[in-house]
């Protein structure tokens, strides 16, 4: 976000190319008002984008969670066959590009992924849960990873327990279980925050 507000030389000397956070955030801009707008004048059209914002797991059907059980084996399989390529591809793509790796097909190859793979959670689960099971373990991954290897390997591993917990606690309280599991997720993530801080402090001294 600091790099799309604030903006960088490079990207001044590149004649205002947009950067990968740039390029996401347009799409899932424009894919979210032209959506709003398409639905708009359908018959409960607008009543499915508000059941969208709320997120709710609760209309999840079968048929989706085979899917998603299809696209978790296929990505595991990937990830562990092409995990070094992926690893310096996410950390460092000049030095990809310079050993022979085709930047640009890895980006949209990846992105054609994740693109499907958010669009199916969207409509599954909502916005809300989508984007903090997509985020939030990667922030908490960061907190106590010393390397891209093992937040690659620990981030979806937190993702999957802290969804579970959540989804557990909402069932038992009678909460909405998006809700309950991202909020276990922040909470999470703010202990892992404050732990850190803490450690680099005790550290330092």
């Amino acid at each position: 976000m600091i790099t799309m507000l604030g903006g960088r030389d490079s990207q001044a000397a590149e004649g205002g190319r947009l950067d990968g956070d740039e390029r996401t955030a347009w799409v899932f801009v424009t894919a979210g008002s032209l959506g709003v707008l398409f639905l708009a004048h359908a018959p409960a059209g607008m009543e499915q984008v508000r059941r969208l914002q709320v997120s709710s797991v609760v209309g999840a059907t079968w048929l989706d969670v085979l899917i998603f059980a299809g696209l978790l084996c296929g990505v595991v399989v990937m990830a562990l066959w092409l995990m070094r390529p992926l690893i310096l591809l996410l950390s460092d793509p000049v030095m990809a590009s310079a050993i022979g790796l085709r930047v640009s097909r890895w980006n949209v190859a990846l992105a054609v992924l994740a693109g499907l793979t958010v669009g199916l959670a969207v409509r599954s689960t909502g916005v809300l849960f989508t984007f903090g099971a997509l985020a939030v373990p990667v922030m908490i991954a960061k907190q106590v990873c010393g390397e891209v290897r093992s937040l690659f390997l620990l981030a979806p591993v937190l993702g999957a327990v802290l969804s579970f917990i959540g989804l557990w606690l909402g069932h038992a309280w009678d909460l909405p279980p998006g809700q309950a599991a991202v909020s276990v997720m922040c909470v999470v993530l703010l202990v892992a925050h404050l732990a850190r801080q803490l450690w680099d402090r005790v550290g330092v001294s």
